[in-house]
Formats: structure tokens, sequence, C-alpha cells
């Protein structure tokens, strides 16, 4: 066929039939594709996090428990309680243990936000460290994301996450009971 007749042949109803057939095809296929390679996929995505800046450092390592360290929090506009969380990604473990209780306590949605968004779209390790985020706080809605990420884990077969929330979850359970 001549390059006249195919522009013809596209231009008619069946033209666009085949064409739309044909997208659908290699759009199948490209799924299936991108279905059957999950385990590379799941390997190369992960959030990215700024550097941490001073002022954020310095109030990641200043906040203990209590009103004061969710006053604190509470000072930050939600672009920097965002920043502070991505800080405590990044360097959370130097920070007093109480830090996250007193990050949940202080802004709720914008903290919940955060790990829900890196529970649904990081790394196999930064999911695990949202985890341990949110099992820092008594919140039922922590406890929520937690119980659905234990069955996305369970779904996708990791294990070590699996174990650390179904202790966690248990605790708390055990906890609760008169």
């Amino acid at each position: 066929m001549k390059r006249e007749q195919v522009q013809r042949f596209l231009r008619t109803p069946r033209g666009m039939l085949a064409l739309l057939l044909a997208s659908l095809a290699v759009s199948a296929a490209a799924a299936l594709g991108a279905a059957s390679r999950r385990d590379w996929f799941e390997a190369h995505v992960r959030e990215r996090y700024p550097a941490v800046t001073s002022e954020l450092h310095a109030v990641g390592t200043g906040l203990g428990g209590g009103r004061e360290a969710i006053a604190i929090v509470r000072s930050l506009d939600a672009a920097k309680q965002r920043g502070l969380y991505a800080a405590w990604m990044v360097e959370g473990g130097r920070w007093p243990a109480a830090a996250p209780r007193a990050m949940l306590a202080a802004s709720p949605r914008v903290f919940l936000d955060c790990a829900e968004a890196t529970l649904v779209a990081g790394s196999a390790a930064q999911r695990a460290r949202a985890a341990r985020f949110l099992a820092a706080s008594d919140l039922p809605a922590a406890r929520a994301l937690l119980t659905h990420e234990l069955r996305r884990a369970r779904a996708r077969g990791d294990r070590e996450l699996t174990s650390f929330l179904s202790h966690h979850l248990s605790l708390n359970d055990e906890r609760t009971l008169p």
C-alpha cells in the first residue's frame, strides 16, 4: 500500500476502528509487561527527600515529649511541617523517640497524609520507617493506616513489615483489653 492509500484508509470508519484496536492491543501488552515486572518496578520507586535544613534539624532534635514539643510543631506552617516529616524520614533515627508522637499530636492531618504517601509510594525501607512513625502514635487514624498497610504488606509478601505491623497491632489490642 502506498502512503496515500494508508492515509485514505485511516480516515474511514473501518480505518479508525483498526487504529483504535491496534492502540488497545499495544496498551494491553505494555500493561502486562509492567505488571509482570512488579519486583523491578518496586525496587526503583521511592520517595525523594530534600536535604535537611539546619532549622528543621534543630527543631527535630529538640522535640522531646509534652506540650512544649507540640507547640513547637504547631508554630510551623504546613509546608515546614511537611519538611519536618521529610527530615524525620532522613535523619529521625537520631531524634528523640518522642518526636513522631509530638508531630502527630500537633498536626495529625499533615503528618498522616505524609506517612500515607510514603506507605503508598515509598521504597520498602521507607514504608517500614513510615510504619514506625505511625506506630509511635495512638491516634485511631494512624492505627487504621497501619491496619491497611498490614494487608498491603501481606499481599506484597513483605515479611519484615508484616511481622512488625502484626506485632505492633497485637500489642495495641492487648493494651485496650480490660
